[in-house]
């Protein structure tokens, strides 16, 4: 779906995705990366940052991480000051680190080995699930695969119900059959949850931790590979951007899933507990689905404007019109 506004077509952001493009640049070209920054909202894309935008606090390569998965796309700034930085894109970055560019082959292992034949069909399966039984639990339960990606890597053998919070509980699994490994009609279970936020209201998912990244923190813990906390960051960062590359150019993958990037160390003692960044994500990933997959910004001025909707056989919006505008959903 997009909008057209002054010769430029602007794409609705949808689902997890919640801006256009992220800016990045060094410290050196900010005043050009600024000015740049200006240009491209005043068409009305929607941008993300580091120095308007950042978590103040955070660490610097979880704010880059949150930054490109949030992002459709990634605006490099590149000059001879940028290839000098620290940050640089350079090809070679892995050459400084001990074990080189692991992430790499995890991220490529992750989609060939296990998402490219669990993802597809995903929100048919969960909706032929038993869990999917009463209206009441339809309208509070995901129709993606929660995908919990700790900041440390340290993803967790056992199942979230034993989160020490009590929160979350077993409800049952998915399960998928397949060839694999020379098993015919290998059974896949994915586990399905309940959650209770705060308030005490009960939502159902599909969840699991990317369990592969945890390679990465073993490595760092045992120092054999020579891995320093700085050093699994950046191959965790660069495990994130790789695998959203990839999954983003598989149509039949990329709005299966959503993947919870969040900061599980608490050293400011602020971190939401592990079940509250799972209620945000159910949270926004309903007000997607009750909004017919608009952007929020466009949906409020559909409302307030009165508007035409156009829907499919399957009643799915395929354009709306807002005075002699069309936007177009596909």
């Amino acid at each position: 779906m997009s909008s057209q506004t002054e010769g430029y077509d602007v794409p609705v952001l949808k689902n997890h995705v919640l801006y256009h493009a992220f800016i990045t640049h060094c410290e050196a070209d900010l005043v050009f990366a600024m000015n740049l920054l200006k240009q491209i909202e005043q068409h009305h894309f929607r941008c993300i940052f580091a120095k308007r935008d950042f978590n103040v606090g955070a660490a610097v390569i979880d704010n880059i991480a949150n930054a490109i998965s949030s992002s459709r796309r990634t605006v490099l700034v590149i000059s001879k000051a940028s290839l000098r930085s620290q940050w640089s894109p350079d090809e070679d970055w892995e050459d400084h680190i001990p074990a080189g560019n692991v992430a790499h082959g995890l991220a490529w292992s992750y989609y060939f080995g296990y998402l490219k034949f669990l993802l597809p069909g995903m929100d048919k399966r969960i909706e032929c699930s038993k869990h999917w039984k009463t209206d009441s639990t339809k309208r509070r339960m995901c129709k993606k695969i929660l995908l919990l990606y700790p900041s440390s890597c340290h993803c967790r053998l056992r199942r979230l119900d034993e989160d020490s919070s009590g929160r979350i509980t077993h409800e049952g699994e998915v399960e998928l059959l397949q060839d694999r490994a020379g098993v015919v009609g290998r059974v896949y279970k994915n586990t399905v949850y309940s959650v209770v936020s705060k308030e005490g209201k009960k939502f159902y998912f599909v969840g699991e931790y990317v369990t592969c990244i945890r390679t990465m923190y073993e490595m760092e813990q045992s120092g054999i590979a020579g891995l320093k906390p700085d050093d699994t960051r950046l191959l965790s960062t660069k495990f994130l951007i790789t695998i959203k590359q990839i999954l983003d150019r598989d149509k039949d993958c990329t709005n299966m899933y959503r993947i919870i990037f969040y900061e599980d160390s608490d050293q400011s003692g602020k971190t939401a507990s592990l079940p509250d960044h799972i209620v945000k994500a159910i949270d926004e990933e309903m007000e997607m689905e009750n909004a017919d997959g608009l952007d929020p910004l466009v949906r409020q001025h559909a409302i307030d404007s009165g508007i035409s909707i156009e829907k499919d056989s399957d009643g799915q919006t395929e354009s709306i019109q807002l005075g002699n505008e069309i936007i177009n959903i596909f």
